[in-house]
């Protein structure tokens, strides 16, 4: 409830919550006290009037004691006759304890006014109590300490109610009296520190609006108030002050901001000239690696077509051989036998050959495709590795080198594996070319797994590996340590570049103990 009150109170305005404040404080104690001294007066009261009672009560058992041992009903009337000089009693009665120990009624009284009504039983009766809107009083009456009798008084509380009402108007009415001062107080307070905390607020809401820092507040004193206004001053001051310093800075911005612009704008042209030919140094590298391609392709597939055109050379002499001996009549048993069979190893070697050439020819033919074009498809990631292996066959079939694989089965890639491609041939020439310089071994490890949807592929060798400050730049376009024998600077540029914009992936350098290694992930969806 507390809460509530005050969070309500923080939405009315300053001078109506100091009128609140005020007026409800000054309210809330004069009631306080107002009820304080009413229970005082109520209990107070009723502690006196049944003091009186009791005091009654007892003068009527003793004055009765005579009446009810002589069984003289008549002066035990007369005794409380004696009740009529005292108003406020309604009804009086008097009992008599007979031998057997039960209680009779002797005698009653009943005021001016009152009604008439039985006396109640002495068992329910206590030595003092209230009843409805009277107070009664019940005394034993004793001759020699044995009670011979009971003596009950009952009183109306209508003078107590009505002093009670007195004193609740007449609280009411100091109540209205201290309001009213503290109304016309609040009213004080509110011209001593509301309103310049008014004229204040006016001034900032003016400020606010039109941004004239020159507009100053009235000055309001030496208390807390008028420290608050001096420093709103101040503060306009040092806003106008730094308003005119941030108006030149502005205009001092505006200027070097055109020179930047300036400089900018021949920056992004030769920019766009660099892009233009690092796009072409870029393409240059991809037909190189293509023509390497084309010239191993050429090489490997010369094999197998050799041999399967010398067999079929040699089908063709002992065709001719076969025809000659059956036109001239000659053709014997065994000749044809020896030729059958010579022709069905004949032809089980060219058939073996040329499936072997075709493998190679759609291999190299999809691989070619993929690294010059950017089409976008679904593939299988662990066939794919391997075509990309047989079409590097030819560079390293006559070379120390071994790779090994480790991938996840049935793992298929909505991509473009064309980047793939090139990003792995790459990283195997590379090593190829630096890692294994002037080793007579070498091992390169690939492993990929799935993990979510992600491939994390690493590609590690067991080379020379690569000194700090090279490997802070391998990424950088240009940065090769064959400079001047045939590196370009470009394939891990093209390397990272397919794997963090065409494949949405990234690359990192794990340290190694041995060589080196790369961490590559990707999605299985290519962005």
């Amino acid at each position: 409830m507390t809460r509530r009150w005050i969070a309500a109170l923080q939405n009315v305005p300053l001078r109506r919550k100091l009128r609140v404040i005020v007026l409800g404080s000054t309210l809330l104690t004069l009631l306080l006290v107002t009820a304080v001294y009413v229970s005082y007066e109520w209990f107070a009261a009723n502690q006196q009037l049944r003091e009186d009672l009791t005091v009654r009560a007892q003068i009527i058992a003793a004055n009765s004691t005579a009446a009810l041992t002589f069984n003289d009903p008549d002066s035990a009337v007369e005794t409380l006759e004696a009740l009529r000089a005292t108003p406020d009693v309604v009804r009086a009665c008097l009992y008599r304890m007979r031998p057997d120990q039960a209680n009779e009624l002797f005698a009653t009284y009943r005021g001016a006014g009152a009604p008439e009504v039985d006396c109640p039983v002495v068992a329910a009766l206590a030595g003092a109590q209230a009843l409805a809107g009277h107070m009664g009083v019940r005394e034993d009456v004793r001759l020699q300490g044995v009670r011979v009798g009971t003596i009950f008084v009952e009183a109306d509380l209508r003078k107590l109610w009505a002093r009670l009402r007195a004193v609740i108007w007449g609280g009411l009415w100091v109540s209205l009296l201290v309001a009213a001062l503290a109304y016309a107080a609040s009213r004080l307070v509110e011209r001593a520190i509301a309103q310049p905390v008014m004229d204040l607020h006016g001034l900032m809401q003016q400020v606010a609006s039109s941004g004239d820092y020159s507009l100053r507040a009235r000055p309001a004193g030496r208390d807390e108030v008028g420290a608050l206004v001096g420093g709103f001053n101040t503060m306009l001051a040092q806003i106008a002050e730094r308003d005119d310093e941030l108006i030149e800075a502005q205009a001092a911005l505006r200027i070097e901001v055109a020179e930047r612009d300036r400089s900018n704008a021949d920056l992004s042209q030769a920019m766009q000239r660099l892009r233009s030919t690092q796009d072409q140094l870029v393409q240059s590298e991809k037909m190189a690696s293509l023509g390497g391609l084309v010239a191993g392709v050429a090489h490997e597939i010369n094999t197998p077509i050799g041999v399967a055109y010398t067999a079929a050379t040699t089908l063709q002499t002992r065709s001719r051989d076969l025809k000659d001996a059956y036109d001239e009549g000659q053709l014997r048993r065994s000749q044809l036998d020896k030729f059958v069979r010579q022709s069905t190893e004949i032809g089980d070697m060219i058939v073996k050959n040329l499936a072997r050439a075709a493998e190679l020819i759609q291999s190299f033919k999809q691989v070619a495709v993929d690294q010059t074009s950017s089409e976008r498809r679904h593939f299988d990631l662990r066939a794919y590795i391997d075509e990309t292996l047989l079409s590097l066959q030819p560079r390293l079939k006559k070379l120390p080198y071994e790779v090994h694989i480790e991938c996840d089965v049935d793992v298929r890639i909505d991509g473009y594996p064309g980047a793939f491609s090139q990003v792995l041939t790459n990283l195997i020439l590379n090593s190829v070319t630096h890692a294994f310089e002037g080793q007579d071994h070498g091992e390169i490890h690939i492993h990929a797994q799935r993990v979510d949807d992600e491939v994390h592929l690493r590609y590690e060798d067991d080379g020379i590996g690569m000194r700090s400050e090279h490997r802070k730049r391998i990424f950088d376009p240009f940065f090769t340590t064959k400079r001047g024998q045939g590196g370009s600077g470009l394939g891990m540029h093209i390397v990272y570049n397919l794997v963090t914009r065409t494949m949405g992936g990234s690359i990192t350098l794990p340290s190694t103990s041995k060589g080196i290694a790369f961490d590559i992930r990707f999605p299985l969806r290519a962005p």
